[in-house]
């Protein structure tokens, strides 16, 4: 059954929630069965890594250095599930000198899978992250790193499945659990942000009882995506609300740093005592910056618009997707 808000009835949903709603968040882990991460210095030790070098690169950093045409190091690997065959791999690399060159290829020889130029990162300890796309099948079991074209150092790399147009990048996006999406309340605010089962009736439910200033003071927000340069993507979602009327914010951005903006920023115009759920919203976007293997959609719902004298709110999220074009 649907639940409509009324004035009177405003204040009870808001008392109601407050004593029952947990504030729930789960860090980028929760999404770790989508890649593997291995670490340079675990290769195979059979016959013809010995000549290979391990580099003491810090306190808690072990990396192969100073790799030399011609040398290789072998991996058992576990590939993530993949409805593509498609991976972004990742390494981290350090370099003095331009030009190197390594291929990733099966273990043993023969299929060759993609090759990297890496150039001089400014020292043999200023590491810098270069990613390629690359297919390969789901029976492989073991890969190889091949030194084409020697002069740098590799501390790690990271195999992550990649999704097929299509394919929703959101995970839990209906709320029908507690895992994926992430809270905050800054402490200017006093809200409760909720999901999963104890929120059934509200799936994603933002309640906010003093109205903060800034947009950013009450989020719901999921990160560990994987956005690719040059791709576009379509997001959607239903949402609905308890106030007389106001706005709020959704962008795909950046998880740190700058927080760097991928989509425009949207905002979310909410009509007076909307049932649930009540508004679809659709936006697409083109990810212009480089590759990022964990950006975060994030609904900003502190500092709403014209509240009509209000500054009690509950807003309702539902049917998250993000999919490329």
């Amino acid at each position: 059954m649907k639940t409509l808000f009324t004035k009177n009835s405003l204040v009870k949903n808001i008392a109601a929630t407050i004593s029952t709603a947990v504030v729930l968040g789960v860090s980028a882990s929760a999404f770790a069965t989508s890649s593997i991460h291995i670490e340079a210095e675990n290769y195979s030790a059979s016959p013809g890594n010995g000549a290979v070098t391990q580099w003491q690169c810090g306190d808690n950093c072990i990396a192969m250095g100073w790799l030399d045409a011609g040398e290789w190091m072998t991996y058992d690997v576990d590939l993530p599930a993949s409805s593509t065959g498609q991976y972004l791999v990742t390494y981290r690399v350090a370099s003095v000198e331009d030009f190197g060159q390594l291929t990733l290829e099966r273990a043993g020889g023969g299929a060759q899978f993609g090759s990297m130029v890496i150039n001089n990162t400014g020292g043999w300890g200023n590491w810098q992250e270069i990613s390629h796309v690359v297919t390969i099948p789901s029976t492989e079991s073991a890969l190889a790193i091949l030194v084409d074209d020697g002069g740098f150092n590799i501390d790690w790399f990271q195999i992550e499945s990649l999704a097929s147009p299509g394919e929703n990048l959101i995970v839990n996006g209906n709320f029908d659990n507690n895992t994926a999406w992430q809270t905050f309340v800054d402490d200017s605010a006093r809200a409760v942000v909720s999901y999963g089962p104890s929120s059934k009736i509200f799936h994603g439910l933002v309640s906010v009882f003093d109205g903060s200033s800034e947009p950013w003071d009450v989020q719901l927000s999921q990160n560990g995506l994987t956005l690719e340069q040059g791709k576009t993507y379509s997001v959607s979602f239903d949402t609905w609300g308890s106030l007389v009327s106001g706005t709020y914010e959704v962008v795909v951005q950046e998880d740190g740093n700058d927080y760097t903006s991928y989509s425009a920023t949207q905002t979310v115009h909410i009509a007076p005592f909307q049932e649930n759920p009540s508004q679809h919203v659709e936006f697409e976007f083109t990810m212009h910056e480089p590759t990022d293997t964990n950006a975060r959609l994030t609904f900003n719902v502190g500092g709403m618009g014209d509240l009509g004298g209000f500054h009690s709110f509950s807003v309702g999220i539902d049917n998250v997707v993000i999919k490329s074009k």
